[in-house]
């Protein structure tokens, strides 16, 4: 679960490339790669700026490092907070999408 924190509007195109981005910078290819990274379009909220994103829990600290990097999305100050950890995607859904 994370929560983008930004003046501007983002759309989700922007924020998964900057996600993606920012996995490739710090972990590597062969790092990305085993992180098996995917930004659910179907759980993003637009309103709130929220969304979820799957990857692969053996190297979940990694990902926790390389989203605090992230400083600018499509040239526009911003930057990306994790809110919640969940093994369940259903779970997630309900307790920090609020849906």
């Amino acid at each position: 679960m994370f929560q983008v924190s930004s003046g501007e509007e983002l759309r989700y195109e922007e924020i998964r490339d900057s996600i993606m981005d920012a996995c490739l910078k710090y972990m590597g290819i062969f790092g990305a790669e085993k992180a098996g990274i995917q930004v659910l379009r179907n759980l993003y909220i637009p309103s709130k700026k929220r969304g979820v994103f799957r990857v692969n829990n053996k190297v979940l600290d990694g990902m926790k490092k390389a989203i605090s990097k992230v400083d600018k999305i499509a040239g526009k100050e911003a930057c990306i907070k994790i809110t919640g950890i969940s093994g369940i995607l259903k779970k997630a859904k309900y307790k920090f999408l609020e849906v």
